[in-house]
């Protein structure tokens, strides 16, 4: 029987799992998300599949099987601080976005004096 090659947090992994999945591109890329494990094969391997219904499958390290040569793919463990990037990406992509001469200008006085107080 094949033997199950899977080492440290991803060898806790079960089907119906939710796990992180991190994408990093050569022209700085980068994306996360949430999945579910679908499958885990006799010797490690995981099948992910994403909202989309697509499946995706990663070695027992972690990596992305069948990547492109142009990204790469690996699982992440889903803490606090995965879900805390996640957040942050979406809030800067929704952000990005703002028609922001539709917002009053006290409001946007307010959103700066938040960033100065960051930053």
């Amino acid at each position: 029987m094949p033997k199950d090659k899977r080492t440290g947090w991803l060898r806790e992994l079960q089907v119906g799992d939710e796990v992180g999945v991190e994408t990093r591109g050569v022209l700085r890329d980068y994306s996360l998300r949430i999945v579910v494990v679908e499958k885990i094969t006799p010797t490690g391997f995981i099948d992910v599949k994403h909202r989309n219904g697509n499946t995706q499958r990663f070695r027992a390290q972690g990596t992305a099987l069948h990547g492109d040569r142009n990204s790469y793919a690996s699982l992440a463990k889903l803490t606090q601080e995965f879900r805390d990037k996640l957040d942050q990406a979406r809030l800067s992509r929704r952000l990005k976005h703002t028609k922001w001469y539709d917002v009053p200008v006290e409001t946007l006085r307010e959103i700066a004096s938040i960033l100065d107080a960051k930053t």
